[in-house]
């Protein structure tokens, strides 16, 4: 608004807040709140992270239950581990930037965005993490006990305290690869064409999660 009066060259003094709100309901002006924090936010770090090493953008396709599980998880020990099928593409992030140890992948694999398809339109990301990390040598064919022993060498964690999924333990025999996310917050509006358009010199590669 202060632009706007400054563009047809009035001059501001004062503003009253009654009539600003009346406005504001009048013409749609959008109020403060976390989602505009949060835009602006990203959008800072965004720039910061592009100028350092970022290599590319991972999406994961997970169910809203194995979301919700993931914010309880994240809150009480501060990771969140999912397992994928797409341990290929997990490779393919290693031969991106090989100088990097699996530890310090978040020096080029910054932000992690997650799709839920069952509680928002297709392609929206409605939440979104940093990356700590992923863990490819998956040993085959080895026992849930194995599997636990080498993922807590890996992550530091338990398998059984940070792994999301209602069907972990049926599924883990299919799953190449796990994926480390920490930091899990909301992010309404950001969808994977935006994140594209605003990264055309960044990698994007889209996991099914769980």
């Amino acid at each position: 608004m202060e632009n706007g009066f400054k563009l047809y060259n009035f001059k501001l003094y004062n503003v009253d807040n009654l009539k600003l709100r009346r406005f504001r309901d009048v013409f749609g002006a959008e109020w403060r709140n976390d989602c505009r924090e949060g835009r602006s936010l990203e959008k800072e770090r965004k720039i910061e992270v592009v100028e350092g090493n970022l290599k590319a953008v991972l999406i994961g396709t997970i169910t809203c239950a194995d979301l919700s599980a993931a914010f309880a998880i994240v809150r009480e020990h501060g990771l969140a581990v999912f397992g994928t099928t797409s341990g290929k593409l997990l490779r393919e992030l290693g031969r991106i930037a090989p100088e990097y140890p699996v530890r310090n992948r978040t020096k080029f694999l910054a932000r992690f965005y997650f799709c839920a398809p069952t509680c928002a339109l297709p392609h929206v990301a409605v939440a979104a993490g940093w990356l700590a990390g992923f863990w490819t040598e998956v040993p085959e064919e080895a026992s849930l006990a194995v599997v636990k022993e080498s993922f807590q060498k890996v992550f530091g964690l338990p398998w059984e305290k940070v792994v999301v999924g209602r069907e972990r333990e049926r599924l883990f025999r299919f799953w190449e690869g796990y994926v480390a996310v920490a930091a899990i917050k909301s992010h309404p509006g950001v969808t994977v064409a935006r994140i594209r358009e605003e990264n055309p010199e960044v990698q994007v590669l889209e996991l099914l999660l769980g």
